[in-house]
């Protein structure tokens, strides 16, 4: 047991195991060809069948593919709890109580230079400003 609590800040929804799972989504992404999404898969499936058979792991169907499995490797040996991305930067930063100081909010998306196949899971989960009404009750203009 740690003397602390670890939480994975996750960007995605996608489980680590299956057809929308961490190796088959984010594989591709990041230059994987078939063969390798598919070794990717059943490496990841051998470690959680391990962990279940031992008895060690009880939530396997509900593991993280966020972080290309990193979060489910957090979860399964550190205990670690996921928070949402948005979730984070909206309640653990404080976002809506920073924005109103503001008289700009400037939303930009970055190019991740690990992304080698741009696809719809690329700008899935990500925080959507503009459309919270908080924000724009607040009379500041959204650049």
């Amino acid at each position: 047991m740690l003397p602390f609590k670890i939480k994975t800040v996750i960007d995605v929804e996608n489980p680590l195991l299956g057809k929308k799972g961490a190796a088959r989504t984010f594989g591709p992404q990041k230059g994987a060809d078939k063969g390798e999404v598919e070794v990717m898969e059943i490496g990841f499936n051998k470690i959680v069948n391990t962990l279940k058979n031992k008895g060690l792991e009880r939530s396997y169907d509900n593991l993280s593919g966020a972080g290309g499995g990193l979060a489910a490797g957090l979860h399964l040996f550190f205990n670690a709890n996921d928070i949402k991305a948005d979730e984070f930067i909206r309640k653990s930063l404080h976002l809506e109580e920073r924005i109103k100081n503001c008289d700009l909010v400037i939303e930009a998306v970055f190019e991740n230079q690990m992304v080698k196949q741009l696809d719809s899971q690329c700008l899935s989960g990500f925080l959507e400003l503009p459309g919270n009404g908080q924000i724009i009750d607040a009379g500041r203009q959204i650049a």
